[in-house]
């Protein structure tokens, strides 16, 4: 009788496993990555960095220019995949804006669970 618990246990387990790791190669592939973080450079223009990690999450800027409303000297942009997020700030040089300082946060293994088991909101700040 001692066989038969042990040996669903051990296929259980195997199973959970295989789904495990079989989510994790048909899980979307992020942008907000290291890789893509270094790719940014001081300098670059808003375009570049576009290309490089597609539309972003939001906006922010300020410093409106007073003799040319709508048009402001610092634009911060913000690339968001959570727990994962990426920020490029650029200021305007001329007729465009470039990048001028950007910043990353990778998430923690802990993190990272929570925002995948649905707790991020909830647990966020914990």
């Amino acid at each position: 009788m001692v066989l038969p618990r042990c040996r669903t246990l051990w296929l259980g387990t195997a199973l959970l496993l295989a789904v495990v790791i079989g989510a994790t190669f048909f899980m979307p592939r992020s942008r907000i990555t290291q890789a893509n973080f270094d790719r940014i450079q001081k300098g670059m223009s808003r375009e570049e960095v576009w290309q490089i990690l597609g539309q972003y999450t939001d906006a922010d800027f300020w410093g409106e220019i007073a003799d040319n409303p709508g048009v402001y000297k610092i634009e911060i942009y913000l690339w968001e995949e959570r727990p994962d997020y990426i920020t490029v700030t650029f200021a305007k040089s001329l007729d465009s804006y470039l990048v001028v300082n950007k910043d990353i946060h990778l998430g923690t293994p802990w993190e990272q669970i929570k925002w995948r088991c649905g707790l991020g909101e909830w647990l966020w700040d914990w």
